[in-house]
């Protein structure tokens, strides 16, 4: 049970939508199944959710997002552009559950960490990946499912929260780097991981077990060249999350190369991780658990930010190493 009002916390704290406990009229009923799974879409009456073996802890957001009319990530009409399907490589009888879904929403750009994804080897029969992303650093990025992304909470938003914030003098182009006025306290915005409110144009404050601690400065202004060498350790920590934001001049590019890895495991899907945003900042950036990338990451556009995410949920001991630097 405290697993699903955590699931509707989490909705709550980013989106305008309300749960109230009732059993009366239309609702939600969530019950130990046979698997994860719900209705798309509002049914009417008792709306049953199943949370059965292996996704009772995790899934609530993932099956309460359906019944709020979310389809899978990977079910977009513009899927092919970042992943390929692997139907040699699954069960039987369940490709249905990988098709393109006609009139999916594609309104934000796809996302890889959207709690809506499936995971690299969801229903594998083999231990072969079902899905591989056409980029292959997104590889450990999918398969999310501690909570909404910041695309996830956005689409949400405009489906049931559009109009909340009219009446105030609040607009959308006030919030930077992607962010939008916060349907919960219109008077700020809802920002993308990395950046702090009430503008989105300062960088998130970190901590290390509920402390700040994070290693090194958080807020970083590249004026050389030559790559600059960092290494980050986190020594018997319970849990942590801390950011980076690396800038650069307007005419010139950032470059990142993650050479260390250590501490950081992995199942079907990164909970531990370091994620290096470089493209379009309001969505999930790579994430690096289980394997290095082989090639160093860029900007897409020059001066833009890069915001270095570090998070574990799971004690250990953890350090991450990386280079950056500019060009033009």
């Amino acid at each position: 049970m405290n697993n699903i009002l955590d699931a509707h916390k989490n909705i709550e704290k980013h989106t305008c939508v309300r749960f109230r406990n009732s059993s009366e009229g239309d609702h939600l009923h969530y019950y130990w199944g046979y698997g994860c799974n719900s209705q798309v879409g509002r049914s009417g009456g008792k709306q049953w959710i199943s949370l059965g073996p292996g996704c009772w802890t995790v899934n609530g957001v993932h099956e309460t997002l359906h019944a709020l009319g979310t389809n899978h990530e990977q079910s977009r009409l513009d899927r092919d552009a970042f992943i390929k399907i692997h139907q040699e490589n699954m069960i039987e009888n369940i490709a249905d559950a990988f098709a393109i879904i006609p009139g999916s929403p594609t309104g934000n750009p796809y996302d890889y960490g959207s709690v809506m994804h499936y995971n690299g080897k969801a229903f594998a029969k083999n231990d072969k990946a079902t899905i591989e992303t056409i980029d292959k650093n997104y590889q450990q990025t999918m398969g999310w499912r501690l909570g909404l992304s910041f695309l996830d909470a956005k689409a949400i938003n405009h489906r049931y929260c559009e109009h909340v914030c009219d009446d105030y003098p609040w607009h959308a182009p006030d919030c930077r780097n992607g962010g939008y006025a916060n349907p919960n306290n219109c008077t700020e915005c809802l920002c993308p991981l990395g950046y702090a409110s009430p503008y989105c144009d300062s960088v998130e404050p970190g901590n290390v077990e509920g402390k700040p601690m994070c290693p090194g400065e958080s807020d970083i202004l590249l004026t050389e060249q030559n790559p600059t060498l960092t290494e980050m350790r986190w020594y018997n920590a319970t849990s942590f999350t801390c950011y980076w934001r690396l800038r650069a001049p307007a005419d010139h590019y950032i470059e990142v190369k993650l050479f260390k890895l250590d501490g950081f495991k992995c199942d079907q899907s990164c909970y531990n991780f370091i994620e290096v945003k470089h493209g379009n900042l309001a969505n999930s950036g790579p994430r690096f658990c289980c394997e290095m990338p082989t090639e160093s990451m860029f900007t897409d556009v020059p001066g833009h930010e890069v915001i270095i995410f570090a998070s574990a949920v799971q004690k250990g001991n953890y350090s991450i190493g990386l280079t950056y630097s500019i060009t033009k």
